[in-house]
């Protein structure tokens, strides 16, 4: 498995790439076999049935993703694969958020996308009009848990609140989320969905249902103690 901010690096260190992988041009599990590498993006997958499993669809919702680096790049080409109608793309370096908005023009012919940097005037407009937010950086990672990506101003109810930061499980974002009255998804579903892949293509691993509600309920366990 690669974690940030290796992935767009282990994209490109692949000899092959999996389809989304080579749409995206980021890899987040590189498998070794018959003396190559062949790099797999499965983080677009698992954001997507973690937002499901809690009865969130995507398509037709306006989504602000915070970060365009290897996760948010993912996240960006699966929600407009699954029909968004509509993604604002916060990041800190504007050129690597205009360099994806572009390649979802160029490659989805999706041009509903905007940017912006992630500042309280425009991140306060912006996720007033949208249904779901998405923290795709590691801001409020264990040991900076005080840390927020977004301003608390900017929350309100009826936003979905999805955080990919699992440790520690309630990031200060969530918390706040909560407070608000905002439905909230935590980083774990994502995390032991990826690794659910992974099983499967390095280990030739048919993973059960069962084998992921023992996986979920490990991690939980396991990030609770810490």
């Amino acid at each position: 498995m690669v974690t940030i901010p290796h992935k767009e690096d282990a994209f490109r260190l692949a000899d092959e790439r999996d389809q989304f992988a080579q749409l995206m041009g980021s890899a987040n599990l590189l498998v070794f076999k018959d003396g190559k590498t062949i790099a797999y993006n499965t983080d677009g997958y698992a954001a997507s049935r973690s937002l499901k499993e809690a009865g969130i669809e995507l398509k037709g919702k306006r989504i602000a993703i915070v970060g365009t680096g290897g996760a948010g790049r993912a996240l960006a080409f699966q929600f407009a694969l699954e029909g968004a109608s509509e993604l604002a793309l916060f990041n800190r370096t504007l050129e690597r958020a205009e360099r994806l908005k572009s390649e979802l023009k160029q490659k989805l012919k999706f041009k509903a996308v905007k940017t912006l940097a992630p500042c309280p005037s425009s991140l306060v407009p912006e996720l007033k009009r949208c249904d779901l937010l998405v923290n795709a950086t590691s801001v409020g990672m264990h040991p900076n848990e005080g840390e927020m990506p977004v301003p608390t101003e900017a929350l309100h109810k009826g936003l979905v609140v999805f955080d990919i930061v699992y440790n520690p499980v309630q990031t200060r974002l969530l918390k706040e989320a909560k407070r608000v009255g905002c439905k909230t998804v935590d980083g774990v579903p994502m995390l032991v969905y990826t690794n659910e892949k992974a099983l499967e293509l390095c280990l030739d691993v048919a993973v059960t249902p069962d084998l992921v509600k023992l996986m979920l309920r490990v991690c939980y366990d396991s990030l609770k103690r810490h």
